[in-house]
């Protein structure tokens, strides 16, 4: 998402992409990254990454500052327009990869049905005596990949939509 080297990437990440940031305080993100049951010089460590962070991404334009109205040494962080377009196209690709994923998992479906309609054909030639009861199974699963080639075909229509 970023082309610079964030220390705390991943979850500045998270909480860029999941919260609205509007006047919020550095100790806002520290307490969502805060890890209760780590050291005092660990916690120290991640505070002043958090500030690094909070300063490489006011740096880069993510971030815009002001100074609190109430506080002299305290500044309020909210999200750039940059920022939000980013989260448009993060949440884009999120839904693309939902949709292949639904793709590809139809798709097996169709292979696994399409193999158990060969099997069925090849019973009815070695069982003859459940000829009706095979001919009824084959065509539930005929129906069944009919429905799943219809739902691929719609998934990729969809795509090709967004």
């Amino acid at each position: 998402m970023f082309d610079f080297n964030l220390p705390l990437g991943e979850e500045f990440l998270e909480i860029l992409n999941l919260c609205e940031i509007v006047d919020w305080e550095a100790k806002d993100f520290w307490g969502i990254i805060d890890t209760p049951g780590l050291a005092y010089h660990e916690r120290k460590k991640l505070r002043s990454q958090t500030y690094t962070c909070l300063y490489l991404l006011r740096k880069h334009g993510y971030l815009a500052v002001e100074r609190a109205s109430y506080k002299k040494k305290l500044f309020l962080y909210s999200q750039t327009e940059k920022l939000k377009n980013i989260k448009k196209t993060s949440v884009k690709v999120d839904k693309k990869h939902i949709l292949v994923s639904l793709t590809e998992e139809l798709d097996l479906k169709i292979t696994e049905l399409a193999s158990q309609i060969e099997y069925a054909a090849e019973l009815l030639v070695s069982l003859p005596e459940l000829e009706r009861e095979i001919l009824n199974f084959r065509n539930s699963l005929e129906h069944q990949l009919k429905k799943h080639q219809i739902e691929t075909n719609t998934l990729h229509q969809l795509l090709e939509f967004i």
